[in-house]
């Protein structure tokens, strides 16, 4: 696909905004940082984005969207229902653990809970749209799985399968954003295991 000058224009905008939110987090970046780091003049960022707020919620949706890619594209190299839950979750929890990691001024910042509300008030609905996909993907393994014969489950458990490990997985993700020792837990090979735990409660 063929991007326009302006679409190349804001993707350079938001992958400079994405190094410079990286390093120094939301509150010290200035749009004359992002300015200065993408050759462009203050007026050139104002035109296509109005606020560095927004500028933030484009490149949190351009995360999610990457986490969410990466975790497709390894799916797809599984046959089984197993393999690709076994797989979402092991390729979910090291990407969002890299990702997070880059993410060091950031996750300070959202300690303050009141800084998250004024700052951040996109957030809820960057996560509900993030979950959304993840209901879809879970609730597909689910059904594949039922189909196959791999997990013995019926179609209308499916939708609270998936409910339920999504909730659980929030709160391993938080545990991600502010305590260093949750990376232990999220190490491929630990969570391959927890995950092969679930699953045995399908058969």
């Amino acid at each position: 696909m063929n991007l326009s000058k302006d679409d190349i224009i804001r993707e350079e905008i938001l992958t400079s905004s994405q190094a410079l939110f990286h390093r120094y987090g939301f509150q010290k970046t200035t749009m004359e940082d992002i300015a200065k780091s993408v050759g462009k003049s203050k007026s050139t960022l104002y035109y296509y984005y109005k606020s560095k707020e927004e500028v933030f919620e484009f490149v949190i949706r351009k995360e999610a969207k990457e986490v969410l890619a990466n975790i497709t594209a390894e799916m797809q190299k599984k046959e089984t229902a197993e393999d690709r839950l076994v797989c979402y979750l092991t390729v979910l929890f090291s990407t969002l653990t890299e990702k997070l990691n880059f993410y060091t001024a950031i996750k300070e910042e959202l300690f303050d809970i009141n800084s998250v509300k004024s700052q951040y008030p996109f957030l809820h609905s960057v996560f509900s749209d993030f979950e959304h996909t993840e209901m879809d993907t879970l609730s597909d393994i689910f059904l594949m799985g039922m189909k196959n014969g791999e997990f013995s489950i019926s179609e209308d458990q499916i939708k609270t399968l998936s409910y339920l490990l999504i909730n659980s997985l929030r709160g391993i993700i938080l545990g991600l954003m502010f305590d260093k020792e949750m990376e232990m837990v999220c190490e491929n090979n630990k969570v391959e295991g927890l995950a092969k735990i679930f699953i045995k409660g399908l058969k």
